[in-house]
């Protein structure tokens, strides 16, 4: 998406329509709405998606496809196999390591279980 205005505004115009299909969490129907406005709470704290803080979109989008997606699989393959998560985070406040793990600014990697349970830190 690009941070044209137009698209910013038609975007937050319509933020609880377009997120679940951008966001890939339509199909939760009944809890759409109260899952977008959590999701704009915590990315942008309720406020506008504007030019100067489209960063959080695309770490909205990065939590969600790639975070995401890396612990879903982990969690298919804990079914068959012993499962090491191996996590690289960023330092900043939005991230999948903090809404899951209610921890910010870690540097660094550290291994996970499935269960999401820090074992140790790399510094």
């Amino acid at each position: 998406m690009s941070s044209k205005p137009d698209s910013l505004d038609r975007l937050n115009k319509e933020w609880n329509t377009i997120a679940p299909n951008m966001l890939y969490y339509e199909q939760f129907n009944n809890e759409a709405n109260v899952i977008s406005d959590s999701l704009k709470e915590f990315y942008f704290k309720g406020e506008n998606i504007t030019a100067a803080n489209i960063q959080s979109l695309a770490e909205a989008f990065g939590d969600r496809f790639i975070s995401n997606g890396v612990c879903e699989t982990a969690s298919l393959l804990s079914k068959y196999v012993k499962v090491y998560m191996a996590v690289m985070n960023y330092q900043g406040e939005n991230s999948l390591v903090n809404i899951e793990l209610n921890a910010t600014n870690l540097p660094g990697c550290y291994l996970i279980d499935t269960n999401l349970n820090v074992h140790f830190f790399i510094f």
